[in-house]
């Protein structure tokens, strides 16, 4: 495989951001997008050059030009999407949380050892330099111990 080509499933606030390194990466092509509004799912595919809209999933599994999914869409939905997209023979890429429960996840888990395709769930704030900068200040001791944290 020269390049992956990539179908988006989700093309709302979120997929801006990260479909960004897909269509800056040489190894990659945005070739189809699924979203189930219309009018935000045929902008995105314009936008990144995607040769393909689907207003279903079941269309877009279907499509055996795709080798992976990107899954955008919110966390409730992710069991059956990703079940889905590896039971048609893509490799997945989905954000954390992977799941609402941990039964959820390993049963996505064991999809994607049944179907042999890599299942890949990204951390997208790891790098994310306020979040490093935060995290050097506290190892550098700048603001003292904390002793609670509340996060928004």
């Amino acid at each position: 495989m020269d390049k992956v080509r990539l179908g988006v499933l989700g093309a709302g606030n979120i997929a801006v951001m990260n479909v960004r390194g897909y269509l800056e990466d040489p190894r990659c092509d945005v070739v189809a997008v699924c979203d189930t509004d219309e009018e935000v799912g045929r902008q995105a595919a314009k936008e990144w050059g995607a040769e393909s809209f689907y207003p279903e999933l079941a269309d877009m599994l279907a499509d055996d030009s795709i080798d992976a999914l990107e899954i955008l869409t919110p966390t409730h939905l992710h069991h059956d999407h990703v079940i889905a997209a590896l039971d048609a023979g893509k490799h997945v890429s989905v954000q954390k949380p992977v799941a609402n429960s941990v039964e959820d996840a390993l049963e996505m888990q064991a999809a994607a050892e049944r179907s042999g395709k890599t299942l890949r769930i990204s951390e997208c704030f790891v790098h994310y330099p306020p979040l490093e900068l935060a995290k050097r200040l506290v190892a550098d001791g700048a603001i003292g111990k904390p002793t609670s944290l509340r996060i928004r």
